[in-house]
């Protein structure tokens, strides 16, 4: 009986082993898993920082976008505003027969430094031959200071004086 129980004794013994073999393997995957979750975190801080920077230069890049696209607008409208011309009609507007034509002598309005609007009006050169010589208060007064102008002219309601 003694041997049974020196054999029992033994049987738990290897037992023991048996599976603290098993466990110390376990405690091994188990530290192999936490470094690469630990690996995986530091991955992940790695992305979401360069994420952030990437948010910050493309929300820096669509502000500057923004700024620029005003800026292209308001110099667009200042153009539209500095180039029309007027057809035979005395309207400001393009004439179908400047566009067919190409280049015609066309009227300028533009607003002077003290905020009044002036016009010139310039040959098929771009070069000024006349110009207002006073301001305007608004767009309408010196759209119908043109319209004068060229009713004037196309009505032959003017003459030439040459002085010696």
């Amino acid at each position: 009986m003694c041997w049974l129980l020196l054999l029992g004794i033994i049987a738990a013994v290897i037992w023991g082993f048996r599976n603290k073999s098993k466990v110390s393997g376990l405690l091994d995957k188990v530290q192999g898993l936490q470094l690469t979750l630990a690996d995986a975190n530091s991955n992940l801080e790695f992305v979401q920082l360069e994420n952030g920077k990437l948010s910050k230069e493309l929300s820096e890049a669509n502000s500057t976008m923004d700024t620029q696209s005003r800026r292209i607008a308001e110099l667009e409208r200042k153009l539209d505003n500095s180039q029309t011309r007027p057809p035979a009609s005395g309207s400001l507007e393009d004439s179908e027969a400047t566009k067919k034509t190409g280049r015609m002598p066309f009227f300028t309005v533009f607003t002077d430094d003290s905020g009044q609007f002036r016009w010139n009006f310039k040959a098929k050169n771009n070069k000024i031959v006349a110009d207002s010589a006073e301001g305007y208060t608004t767009k309408q007064n010196v759209e119908k200071g043109l319209n004068t102008l060229i009713n004037s002219i196309k009505e032959d309601d003017y003459k030439i004086k040459i002085n010696d």
